[in-house]
C-alpha cells in the first residue's frame, strides 16, 4: 500500500511538473469534470476540460464548412450556424460523446452496436447518430440537406442565409419554432455569411 500510495504521489507530482497549470484546474468529485488518468494518494483527482467558445469553433471548423459547400451546395454559414447552435458550440454532451454536431437521430429499426444512443433525458424513442470523427458528422449533414425533403433548400441562393434558415424549419429539421431566428441571431453575430463561397 506505502508503494502505490508513493508512486502515486510521485506520478501527480511528475505530471503537475511538466504542466504546473494542471494544480489550479483538479478537482475531486465533480460530475462536470472529465476523468483522466491523473493519481494522488490513491484518490483519482479530475483536470477541468475547458469549454470550447463560439469563436474557437468556427476557427475550428470553417473550412470544414467550406468544404461541404463546395462538394455539396449547403452555405458554409447555415452548417456553422447549425453545428454551433446544434452542438453548443462542441460542449453538448451529444457532440463530445458522439461527435454529432447537428442533432442528426438514427431512425434505423437494426441499429449495430455503438451506431447510436440515446441519453437519460431523452425521449425514450430519441437515439441520435454516432460518428467515429466530427468530418463524419459534418458530410452526414451535408447529405442529409442535400436530398429528400431538404432538397427544396437549394433553390434559394447561397448567400442567402436568411431563406436557408426559415427553409429549414419549413421542411421539417428542427421543432423549435424560434429556430430560423436563432440561426440567424449566430449568423449575424459571428458574421458567418462570411465564411460562404
Amino acid at each position: 500500500m506505502k508503494i502505490l500510495i508513493r508512486f502515486s504521489l510521485s506520478v501527480a507530482i511528475l505530471i503537475i511538473a511538466i504542466n504546473p497549470t494542471l494544480m489550479s484546474s483538479c478537482s475531486l468529485n465533480s460530475n462536470e469534470y472529465t476523468p483522466t488518468a491523473f493519481i494522488k494518494t490513491n484518490t483519482l483527482i479530475t483536470v477541468k476540460s475547458p469549454k470550447m467558445t463560439t469563436s474557437e469553433y468556427i476557427q475550428k471548423y470553417y473550412v470544414l464548412a467550406q468544404t461541404e459547400q463546395i462538394l455539396f451546395g449547403v452555405p458554409a454559414s447555415i452548417t456553422l450556424a447549425q453545428g454551433i447552435l446544434e452542438s453548443n458550440s462542441e460542449n453538448a454532451r451529444i457532440a463530445r460523446n458522439n461527435n454529432n454536431h447537428f442533432g442528426i437521430k438514427c431512425f434505423s429499426t437494426k441499429c449495430k452496436k455503438g451506431h447510436c444512443t440515446n441519453h437519460d433525458d431523452d425521449h425514450h424513442k430519441d437515439f441520435f447518430r454516432k460518428y467515429a470523427s466530427v468530418n463524419q458528422s459534418y458530410r452526414a449533414h451535408s447529405i442529409l440537406l442535400k436530398g429528400g425533403r431538404y432538397k427544396v433548400l437549394h433553390q434559394y441562393d447561397k448567400d442567402d442565409y436568411v431563406a436557408w434558415s426559415f427553409g429549414l424549419q419549413v421542411t421539417g429539421y428542427a421543432t423549435d419554432v424560434r429556430y430560423p431566428q436563432k440561426l440567424i441571431k449566430i449568423i449575424e453575430s459571428y458574421e458567418l455569411h462570411e465564411y460562404d463561397l
